[in-house]
């Protein structure tokens, strides 16, 4: 599906990987609805044609809010659920409130917008849902453990949802997105160092990602998974699970 004159609804999108995805979907001729917590002038500068697209404030935290997004949703030809936010402490010292933050925003949220959004693309037979989790959705690490829930359930409702649209042309695109070198991926070191050695850690840059993705959409990938280093780790959690865990751990000390 070539993006060009597509309207995407694009969540998170302004900062980190989503601007990046906004961005590269711009050059690529897309009509954009972007969503952030907050908007600021200066970021719509960014863009050759902000006249062309649209922008929705929405605090994706807020119950409230968040029924407002879905009812002022417009049209969409494609949706990339990339809102998503960051846990790493162990799970006795996550609170009640992280817990819930976590998984509302990085896995019901995105199904609400789905459900919003499906009737009707499902109804014109055509369009797409990518859904941004993470290599930790399958590389289950220490210190990861309400983050990796929270991607797992997006990755698995992802395949669930695939099967159930596979006699329409309606695509679900899951990203098993790697290191992405943004203010997230940076806030491991804060998160993680103190109890993990993260020098197996590698990135890629946003631009770098963004490219990946897009043409993902445009090919009409169903699955894109990460190369090189991340990739291997992938295949091996995938495959052998314990010989993973095994050497994962040896990067953990409690």
């Amino acid at each position: 599906m070539k993006v060009k004159n597509k309207k995407i609804l694009i969540t998170g999108s302004n900062r980190g990987m989503g601007k990046g995805f906004a961005l590269e979907a711009e050059k690529r001729g897309a009509l954009l609805i972007l969503h952030a917590r907050k908007w600021t002038a200066e970021f719509k500068t960014e863009f050759l044609h902000p006249d062309h697209h649209q922008f929705i404030e929405a605090d994706l935290g807020s119950p409230s809010q968040v029924s407002n997004f879905l009812e002022q949703l417009p049209e969409v030809d494609i949706v990339i659920n990339n809102a998503g936010i960051l846990t790493g402490e162990l799970a006795e010292d996550q609170t009640y409130e992280q817990i819930e933050n976590v998984m509302t925003i990085n896995s019901i949220i995105p199904m609400k917008i789905v459900k919003a959004v499906l009737p009707k693309l499902v109804a014109k037979n055509a369009g797409m849902i990518v859904n941004n989790t993470s290599v930790s959705a399958i590389m289950r690490f220490p210190m990861a453990s309400t983050y990796a829930a929270s991607k797992a359930a997006l990755a698995a409702y992802s395949e669930c949802l695939r099967a159930e649209l596979k006699s329409t042309d309606v695509k679900v695109l899951t990203l098993y997105t790697p290191g992405i070198k943004t203010d997230m991926f940076d806030d491991l070191s804060v998160r993680y160092g103190k109890k993990m050695d993260l020098k197996m850690m590698s990135s890629i840059t946003i631009e770098e990602y963004a490219v990946m993705v897009l043409d993902a959409i445009e090919s009409g990938k169903a699955v894109l998974r990460p190369k090189g280093s991340s990739g291997f780790g992938l295949w091996l959690a995938q495959h052998f699970p314990s010989l993973f865990s095994r050497l994962a751990n040896q990067y953990f000390k409690r």
